[in-house]
């Protein structure tokens, strides 16, 4: 039994604090080693090279046993020699094993992936991952400004030394000396007087730490101390309770003892940069457990005080909002260009390692001045302040160093805090006006975090708002790296001649395009398609090792729903706030359909309206759309925003040959029958109603669109689109399962389904001079589905016993009749096998999905079984005749 002791009042000593915490931390990892007695705690487990099962082991003592043999005889090479060809056989006997264990292994994995795709998401995406999994950082040598490292060990203290240089204030010529005393003596004085203010902070209750401990995410790292979320959340009501004690006497003292300041920094790659240099990584920070507890206790505060000062524009780390919401303002002030033919300069400015060089003085300073209460205030700057942290790099920790400056990512609370450094920037433009207008509606700034457009009509703007910047660089320490910053200039003048930019001592350089919030930003409106095709290729790629692939593979419903997971949204980011041409739309929609027909088995003279239907899934170009609504609705239920304003002035004013994105969304609305922008903006919908609303829409457009196609073509015609086709898939891949066997079977049919399957009269079609459209194993009539499903003597072997149990399945449930009128007409029959949804089979037997699954199941069967008796069949035929 392990006891914990409750502290009934406040402790007055924040060493006593620091004893509360070792005790809890101590009995919380005792509490852990007794629960897992077994648990190897050292880590070190050894690990084998490959997989072992008793089937290799008992094929392995046998393979030495006759190599020992063949050894003692003088190793002979003879092939017709008994000890030799028993050494070669029990070896390739092995390796046979070896290879069996590892597909078995492969077909369980698949299995697990697919049958936890509906009934367990976590699990789902767990496995995916693990299948997918690379190493965070796999680089074998490390440039930093003090050299290159190559051994574990150098490239750990290159770490070390390139992040204490990073939290480490220094000097720059631009930075304002007089500014920063001036500021260290006014923390001072903050200080002083947060100390002496009487305490507003109430004391936290148990429920409210409860609350916060539920609120932790699971299945994280560990914190310097080895503890976890789940060490609280599995922990009884008095770890709770001695938690709280423990919060409360840190609100009592507003001291934060160093042990909860720990940090454990791991430095991550970012995307597309050279892994061998330190500055294309970014340094993430586990914190303490109590901390990220205490944080999100007092995030409330900062939210309170902060967030109502945070300019419009900043549209990063807010909420009812996202990044797409500033790329939609730079894309309007693009289209208002172009409708006004007037030249527009867009500067994209790349800030120097933002949240790594926060200087604390001055955040702090501007948290006093937001009027931010002394007892959180002094709190979230004992957070900040003389952290210790250390490095892990590949299991290995370097020694502590303490951070001076910044705020770690990864901390709860510090976007918050970067928001509120950031903010004099923004304002100061918005106060002035100083850039781009849409009407009476400043959009100068549109920003993410630290992450700044500008956006003018005039030069002199776009030069005054870099001086802005600069002004506000050399106040707060902070800086822009120009060579990677960039200015766009649109509707310029084809003579004039490109210029560079002052920011500070630097200059920044025009180019003919630049990549803000991860879209294009093109001169002539072009857009990276290709590129991120390529990239969501790749995506597919690495999802092979979990089964995405050709034959042999998972469920292609469940394919779909990891091409729609992890591969689709890296194509399509951001577009929904751009408006592509039809060329662009065709390159999307070519490389969707060949990986649909590809993960269904599907060949590419396939019609396309099954790719999608079969799937249940919504074609690229419609989720785009889907996208923009969404948008759309997200910005006219927050009508205090800036795009509320734009979006309500070009609703209002633009016509149809206006390049507005609203007139998209007009478009858009008018193409699936919704209400009018100008109405929705009047009445705005809840994001659920409007959610519904629009997956209503779309699938009644695209039944009407799919059904029209179908009844087009007649390899289509046993094909019923469902009444709702998205997401839902049909049930042909719905009662698949996870079973390779049933896999196979449906690949059979879903070509027989969709007029795919080469049968004599398909051949005729293509061919009719030298086809003879006649089936080749019976010579009776023409080789066409139906005669291959209901009436081909030469396979009656393979389909007499699935018809019995079809004729027993129907007579069960729907009666004799309805069995008399299915399995007496072939052309029924053949619809109840090829699609049992369809409205006419359904007409007769009823919709019971008990019943269409059963059948499904049965047909599936029997389709295949079909296909093999055929195959075989035929081979007989061609051997015969040669």
């Amino acid at each position: 039994m392990i006891d914990i002791v409750n502290h009934g009042n406040p402790s007055s000593s924040s060493s006593q604090t620091t004893l509360d915490i070792l005790h809890l931390e101590s009995v919380l990892q005792e509490a852990t080693l007794r629960s897992i007695p077994g648990h190897n705690r050292t880590g070190n487990r050894p690990r084998g090279k490959g997989t072992w099962s008793p089937a290799i082991q008992e094929a392995n003592r046998n393979a030495k046993e006759a190599f020992w043999q063949w050894k003692e005889t003088g190793r002979p090479r003879n092939s017709e020699d008994a000890h030799y060809h028993m050494m070669i056989s029990t070896k390739r006997a092995l390796r046979r094993a070896q290879r069996q264990h590892v597909a078995e292994k492969r077909c369980d994995i698949y299995e697990e992936i697919m049958a936890s795709h509906k009934t367990d998401a976590p699990a789902f995406y767990k496995l995916i991952r693990k299948q997918r999994k690379q190493p965070t950082a796999t680089t074998e040598t490390l440039t930093t400004q003090d050299g290159t490292f190559t051994s574990t060990e150098d490239i750990l203290q290159a770490w070390m030394g390139h992040f204490d240089r990073l939290s480490t204030p220094s000097d720059r010529p631009h930075y304002d000396s007089k500014f920063q005393e001036t500021v260290a003596m006014e923390s001072l004085c903050i200080e002083s007087l947060a100390q002496t203010t009487p305490a507003t902070l109430e004391p936290v209750t148990v429920d409210q730490v409860e609350k916060s401990i539920r609120g932790l995410n699971n299945n994280k790292a560990p914190d310097a101390r080895g503890l976890t979320a789940e060490h609280l959340k599995l922990g009884s009501r008095k770890i709770i309770q001695y938690t709280t004690s423990i919060i409360n006497n840190i609100i009592y003292t507003r001291e934060v003892p160093n042990i909860l300041k720990e940090g454990i920094l791991t430095p991550v790659p970012k995307k597309g940069k050279d892994q061998r240099v330190a500055n294309n990584y970014r340094g993430i920070t586990v914190t303490a457990v109590l901390s990220k507890i205490i944080e999100n206790l007092l995030e409330p505060q900062l939210q309170k005080y902060i967030n109502p000062k945070i300019n419009r524009l900043q549209r990063g780390f807010t909420e009812n909002t996202s990044p797409n919401n500033a790329a939609l303002i730079v894309t309007e002030c693009i289209n208002e260009a172009m409708d006004t033919k007037t030249p527009l300069a867009l500067a994209t400015l790349d800030a120097e390692k933002a949240f790594d060089v926060v200087w604390h003085d001055g955040l702090f300073r501007k948290l006093y001045h937001a009027e931010l209460p002394s007892d959180p205030w002094l709190l979230m700057r004992d957070l900040q302040l003389d952290a210790p942290t250390i490095v892990k790099w590949r299991a290995n920790v370097s020694d502590p160093f303490m951070v001076q400056q910044g705020i770690r990512q990864g901390a709860k609370l510090s976007p918050n805090l970067y928001k509120c450094f950031n903010n004099g920037i923004l304002e100061a433009l918005d106060a002035n006006k100083v850039g781009a207008h849409i009407g009476a509606t400043f959009i100068g700034a549109p920003t993410v975090a630290d992450d700044i457009a500008l956006l003018a009509t005039d030069p002199e703007d776009l030069c005054v708002a870099l001086q802005v910047i600069g002004h506000f660089n050399s106040k707060d320490r902070a800086n822009v790296n120009t060579t990677k910053s960039e200015v766009v200039i649109y509707n310029a003048d084809p003579k004039r001649q490109a210029q560079k930019w002052k920011l500070g001592a630097g200059t920044i350089s025009e180019t003919t395009s630049t990549t803000h919030l991860g879209v294009l930003r093109h001169q002539k409106l072009k857009q990276n398609i290709e590129e991120r095709i390529g990239t969501g290729r790749r995506a597919l790629y690495s999802l092979m090792g979990a089964g995405l692939h050709g034959r042999n593979g998972i469920n292609p419903a469940t394919s779909y729903h990891m091409y729609v997971t992890f591969a689709r949204p890296r194509i399509i980011y951001g577009l929904e706030t751009t408006q592509l041409k039809n060329q662009d739309i065709k390159q999307l929609q070519v490389f969707e359909q060949k990986t649909l027909r590809q993960i269904q088995y599907l060949p590419d003279r396939c019609a396309t309206t099954p790719v999608f239907a079969l799937l249940g899934a919504t074609p690229i170009d419609t989720q785009i759309e889907v996208n923009a609504l969404t948008l759309f609705g997200s910005i006219i239920r927050n009508a205090h925003t800036a795009e509320a304003e734009i979006a309500k002035r070009q609703l209002a004013m633009k016509d149809e040959k206006s390049r507005s994105w609203f007139n998209f969304i007009r478009t858009i609305l008018e193409k699936y029958g919704l209400p009018s922008g100008l109405d929705l903006q009047k009445d705005p919908p809840g994001q659920a109603e409007w959610k519904l609303s629009i997956q209503d829409a779309v699938n009644k457009h695209l039944k009407e669109k799919w059904t029209k196609d179908v009844e087009a073509k007649p390899s289509l015609r046993y094909l019923s689109i469902q009444d709702h086709p998205t997401p839902t898939p049909h049930p042909l891949w719905a009662t698949v399962g996870s079973k390779p066997r049933h896999i196979k079977e449906a690949t059979v049919k879903v070509r027989v389904l969709t007029g795919t399957y080469t049968l004599q009269a398909n051949k005729h079609k293509f061919n009719q001079h030298q086809v003879d459209p006649t089936c080749l194993l019976c010579r009776t009539e023409g080789e066409d589905r139906k005669h291959f499903l209901t009436t081909c003597p030469a396979l009656t072997h393979a389909r007499e016993k699935h018809l019995q149990r079809l004729e027993s399945c129907i007579e069960e449930t729907a009666g004799a009749d309805a069995r008399a009128k299915i399995m007496q007409d072939t052309e029924m029959l053949t619809r109840t096998i090829l699609d049992c949804q369809h409205q006419t089979v359904t007409n007769v037997i009823g919709s019971t999905k008990s019943l269409l699954t059963r059948i499904e199941k049965i047909s599936r069967s029997l389709t295949y079984d079909l296909h093999t008796l055929r195959n075989k069949l035929l081979k007989e035929l061609e051997r015969k005749s040669q």
